[in-house]
């Protein structure tokens, strides 16, 4: 999900570089105080000109300058790039016109595909949070990650 060279605007379609796919960030401009920033992940199938959702991406920010990331791929769906441009997309937008210095990102240490994302496009481990979501009637750890501003090459194509 590549930026458009501008930079991702808010509510308005980017472009992608996977199969007529489209993404489209939530409806305010970021100088209304937003906190929160989501990115749909649809295919588009022109011959029946249907569209799927089949994930979505989420920027929040976390203290100052610093955002936290999130972001699910339908099962079927996975292992086709789509996450990987969601996040290269959220990122773009992140440290661009939302002017970020840190985005993070906590993962479950069992989910080998988002580990490899986060890896892919340059995150860095910073240790494991223990005991930090209770899902499924269980606590689970989770692993963080960071990027900074400065390690971060904006996605052009």
């Amino acid at each position: 999900m590549a930026a458009e060279q501008g930079g991702l605007r808010p509510g308005r379609p980017c472009r992608r570089r996977r199969r007529a796919s489209r993404g489209r960030a939530v409806r305010t401009p970021p100088h209304v105080h937003q906190r929160t920033f989501s990115l749909a992940v649809v295919t588009s199938q022109q011959a029946a000109e249907r569209v799927e959702l089949v994930g979505f991406a989420r920027l929040a920010f976390a203290g100052v300058q610093s955002a936290q990331l999130g972001y699910a791929i339908a099962h079927d769906q996975q292992r086709r790039g789509y996450a990987t441009d969601a996040v290269r997309t959220m990122l773009d937008f992140a440290f661009g016109p939302l002017g970020r210095h840190r985005v993070s990102a906590a993962i479950g240490p069992e989910n080998v595909a988002s580990l490899a994302v986060i890896k892919r496009v340059g995150f860095t481990r910073e240790g494991v949070l223990r005991d930090h979501v209770f899902t499924n009637g269980a606590w689970r750890d989770s692993v963080l990650f960071s990027i900074l501003v400065d390690e971060w090459a904006p996605h052009v194509g």
